[in-house]
């Protein structure tokens, strides 16, 4: 793999394929997510509450290396972060969102706004 012209880090090709998709939803307390803008169709269906704080995104595509974030549009005393990412071209890609109050822990919340950011490779190398 090549290097930077500093020699510190690998340079990412766009070789790889990579896709670079983005997506918004709101959250709705104990009920499935609602508002869920995706411009790109990356995902599949609206999302579900799986339990309490927890939001779970299945994806359109399959990819064998999968990265996630996400960032909470508030000044409230919550934050979310992707909990889990699950990647591999056997099985459905999915993101796993978490709103966590301010002693972090997980809690349903009500017309929060969340962005995510997916990156996929079609391979590891």
């Amino acid at each position: 793999m090549a290097n930077n012209p500093l020699g510190q880090y690998p340079v990412r090709s766009p070789g790889r394929n990579p896709t670079v998709a983005s997506f918004q939803f709101d959250t709705a307390n104990t009920a499935a997510p609602d508002g869920l803008v995706d411009p790109c169709g990356i995902v599949n269906g609206a999302g579900v509450r799986t339990s309490q704080g927890l939001l779970t995104f299945t994806l359109n595509d399959r990819w064998t290396v999968l990265h996630a974030t996400c960032n909470l549009e508030t000044t409230a005393t919550y934050l979310a972060q992707v909990a889990d990412v699950v990647r591999g071209l056997s099985a459905a890609n999915t993101v796993v969102v978490t709103t966590l109050d301010e002693a972090l822990a997980a809690q349903d919340t009500n017309n929060l706004t969340v962005n995510v950011v997916v990156v996929g490779y079609p391979s590891a190398t």
